[in-house]
């Protein structure tokens, strides 16, 4: 092999090695960016679910979750909250 074939080969080597970390780095941060978008999903999930309890105890002193009409409340609820977000 020549001196010139050598450099070429050698170049297209770090070519490919650079593309992919580039590729692995765009990656982690692509998951770095769906997992904080999963978190605040959640988080969101929760204030609209702690918004429903606040609404069905905002007349009661006591507020048990075994109680019947707040059980079926919550399953009310429920449904209509994932069909919103696009879950169902």
């Amino acid at each position: 092999m020549g001196l010139r074939t050598e450099v070429i080969i050698n170049i297209s080597f770090l070519m490919l090695a650079a593309i992919l970390l580039i590729g692995v780095t765009i990656s982690e941060v692509n998951e770095k960016y769906i997992k904080e978008e999963k978190i605040r999903y959640g988080e969101r999930m929760i204030q609209d679910f702690q918004t429903l309890l606040d609404f069905i105890s905002r007349d009661k002193k006591e507020f048990p979750l075994d109680d019947p009409l707040v059980q079926n409340e919550v399953r009310e609820f429920a449904p209509n909250l994932f069909q919103r977000e696009g879950i169902l």
